[in-house]
């Protein structure tokens, strides 16, 4: 879908791109249109990247929480094989271990991302 919807921006000759990545490769793309990645990198893309050091974010938003007397926070997140979502999960594990409170975490389960209900129809 990304491919697709990339490949339609560029036939209307677009004048840059500022790309979140969902693939694993991007190296099919047209680097003749400028794009700067936003997030994290794509792999096979050498582009400009702007990002925030995720890890440091997660840390410090739980770093928050505990300060103010929270103990049960739960991490919810996208997969943890999307460098950024690994990087979070890293964060909130290390700031809890950094604090010693205890995860709140369910062996073997991993949240992902889907919708909550199925859309309305239009």
């Amino acid at each position: 879908m990304e491919r697709d919807v990339i490949g339609r921006m560029v036939q209307r000759r677009i004048a840059g791109l500022l790309l979140c990545p969902t693939g694993a490769d991007h190296s099919w793309l047209d680097l003749s249109v400028p794009v700067v990645l936003v997030d994290r990198p794509a792999p096979g893309l050498p582009a400009d990247l702007v990002e925030i050091d995720d890890h440091r974010a997660a840390f410090d938003a739980v770093a928050h929480l505990i300060a103010r007397g929270h103990r049960r926070i739960a991490y919810v997140g996208d997969t943890p094989t999307i460098p950024t979502s690994a990087a979070r999960l890293r964060g909130y594990r290390d700031a809890l271990a950094h604090h010693q409170v205890e995860a709140v975490e369910e062996p073997g389960q991993t949240a992902t991302a889907r919708p909550a209900r199925p859309p309305l129809a239009r």
